[in-house]
């Protein structure tokens, strides 16, 4: 019995031995990995949204930055404590497997962030996951190669660590102590400063949000715009799960007796920039454009297909897209059209369901044409214009609302009987692969030659309009979704969606309409509009709309005064992060970001320092993408 007891002594006395060696091992590897944390996670400063201009900025982002590392550092040592209880090898082995995961997440966060301003969460990861299943790329083979090199190194690490006494208390106190200043530090700057020095504070460090409460950030954002005795909105609120009856309208619409019903044509060309709108590029348009009105200056209501698309047709932003989806809101436009009775013909070339452009813009719209069935874009944009033909001739005797889009543009795509110069692209490809199979010459030649070869479709189409006897009750619109950029500030970006520039927004509008100029000389307006425009422009003119303009939507009539327009509002999305902005008329814009940072561009789509902020405009987009939740 005295045996047992003095053996069982023995046994916790050995166990309490090891576990204290082992949570001193733990201790000691943990500081190690967290000095190699904080070196890693330097890589975030590059990508914050400002960069430090004096010593207190300097002093904050520091302290800031190390503060936010060692939180997350304590929170993954306190979650990985428990391996201490394992015995020694396997403890050894665990550990640094998780050291080694750690750190690569780490990496991969700071990857994702640098492209889409987002930490790792369900969507990038799921990225991420699909990219490391693709065997048939490097990168799944560099990724786990790095994980276990680095798993090896912390094995080794902790091998080392074995015979090593346990850690002075002093370190202990040297440790809180550390933790403290920098805590002290980066709560004193921020809140001893001014509000604008706050919002400044908190570009610096915007990568941390992964820590941060959202309405923190904001505070700076809030505080500043009171100077202009104004609230700034939170993004966290502009969405309320609610909505009165069954319409996103402030107030029901109202509508006269129309005596004379148009047909309304659109056409829509998939990424066509407003500088190939000319008589070179586009002979058929420019032609027929002459007997219409021209837009000059005409920004797209998003940088994407679903975005701008959905601002053409609702005349709200598209921040609403989401929403109207889930709750199924289609557009005014859409209603009074079939209010009407006209004959709806929606002719995509490419996939509509693509985009799910089916589950909110032509949401009721019955018989809906999903997309052409060929296999490329040009042979799609032929069945487009030849659908369109045969739905036209055979809706003679009924109002008829059209949209075709051409999709060709877009994917660099002609036929090959159309010009033998450039090999047709054969479908969808990563610009950034175009160009280095093709180089940038012969990548705008072939933009070219597509724009070229739209032109001759949409040919067949207005030669159709006006040969016919109803053009006198024919309204044409003529346009872009959005622009296309083919590295033009040597940013290396193409095509759309990554920015709010020029070359991505501005596009071509023209409406034609013999009650404008009876078929003379064209129209020129110089003015900023937007593709907001179009909903009230034909819900006012042509449909008979008594309501006030800002009762449905956020434009303006294209037939009024455009003068005094200052800035439009645009949306905009890179990779998985989506955004807001305020396009001026010199192009200058202003990017609202989820979390309330905001970054300025100049026209050449540069990053401008100073804060010379017009809150005034930012405030009323703020409103504008609330507005219509009411």
């Amino acid at each position: 019995m005295i045996a047992n007891n003095r053996q069982c002594k023995w046994l916790l006395k050995s166990g309490y031995k090891n576990l204290q060696i082992n949570f001193f091992r733990y201790i000691r590897f943990s500081l190690i990995n967290i000095l190699l944390a904080l070196v890693v996670s330097s890589c975030y400063l590059k990508h914050s949204l400002s960069s430090p201009e004096n010593i207190i900025e300097i002093t904050y982002l520091i302290s800031q930055h190390v503060k936010y590392m060692l939180l997350i550092a304590i929170i993954c040592c306190i979650c990985c404590l428990p391996v201490i209880l394992l015995p020694s090898v396997l403890m050894q082995l665990l550990l640094a497997i998780l050291a080694s995961i750690l750190i690569m997440a780490m990496s991969l966060d700071i990857i994702i962030y640098a492209h889409t301003k987002m930490h790792l969460s369900i969507i990038p990861i799921a990225v991420v996951v699909l990219k490391l299943t693709n065997w048939q790329n490097l990168e799944p083979l560099i990724f786990f190669s790095c994980i276990i090199i680095i798993a090896i190194i912390e094995y080794l690490l902790l091998v080392k660590q074995k015979n090593k006494k346990h850690i002075s208390t002093s370190y202990y106190y040297i440790i809180i102590s550390i933790l403290s200043l920098f805590f002290l530090l980066s709560y004193g700057i921020y809140h001893l400063s001014s509000p604008i020095q706050q919002q400044k504070l908190a570009q610096l460090t915007s990568y941390c949000s992964l820590f941060s409460n959202v309405h923190k950030s904001l505070q700076p954002m809030k505080k500043l715009d009171k100077l202009n005795n104004n609230l700034l909105l939170s993004p966290r609120k502009l969405f309320m799960p609610k909505i009165s009856g069954n319409s996103y309208t402030l107030k029901p619409m109202q509508y006269n007796k129309i005596t004379t019903i148009k047909n309304i044509v659109i056409i829509g060309i998939d990424g066509w920039r407003a500088d190939r709108f000319n008589a070179k590029d586009t002979p058929n348009l420019w032609r027929y454009a002459q007997k219409g009105k021209i837009f000059t200056n005409h920004i797209a209501a998003g940088n994407a297909t679903k975005k701008s698309n959905f601002g053409l047709f609702y005349g709200i932003p598209a921040d609403y897209t989401d929403f109207f989806t889930a709750t199924k809101q289609a557009p005014e436009l859409i209603k009074r059209l079939q209010q009407l009775n006209y004959e709806i013909g929606i002719f995509f070339s490419a996939r509509i369901d693509g985009i799910k452009l089916e589950k909110n813009v032509f949401l009721n719209i019955k018989n809906l044409r999903m997309g052409s069935s060929e296999n490329t874009p040009a042979l799609r944009d032929q069945q487009v214009t030849d659908d369109w033909l045969e739905w036209y001739d055979a809706n003679q005797n009924k109002p008829m609302f059209s949209y075709l889009f051409y999709d060709s543009v877009h994917e660099y795509d002609f036929s090959s009987d159309f010009n033998q110069q450039y090999t047709p692209t054969k479908g969808k490809k990563r610009y950034k692969e175009v160009y280095k199979e093709y180089g940038q010459q012969i990548m705008t030649n072939m933009y070219d030659t597509s724009v070229s070869y739209v032109d001759k479709q949409a040919k067949k189409v207005l030669d159709k309009l006006f040969q016919d006897d109803n053009l006198k009750n024919t309204i044409i619109v003529i346009t872009a979704d959005h622009g296309h950029e083919l590295n033009d500030y040597q940013q290396n970006f193409w095509g759309h969606g990554s920015n709010l520039s020029a070359a991505q927004l501005q596009i071509p509008f023209i409406i034609i309409d013999p009650s404008i100029n009876n078929n003379k000389q064209a129209v020129i307006c110089n003015d900023l509009t937007s593709h907001f425009d179009l909903v009230p422009t034909l819900m006012k003119n042509f449909l008979g709309a008594i309501n006030k303009i800002s009762d449905y939507s956020i434009g303006l009539d294209l037939f009024g005064d455009l003068s005094q327009r200052d800035w439009v509002m645009t949306t905009g999305s890179h990779k998985f992060l989506h955004f807001f902005g305020i396009v001026n008329k010199q192009h200058n814009n202003i990017k609202i970001l989820p979390a309330g940072f905001y970054q300025q561009f100049d026209n050449n789509n540069c990053l401008i320092e100073n804060k010379n902020i017009n809150y005034k405009q930012v405030n009323e987009a703020f409103h504008m993408v609330k507005k219509f939740i009411h």
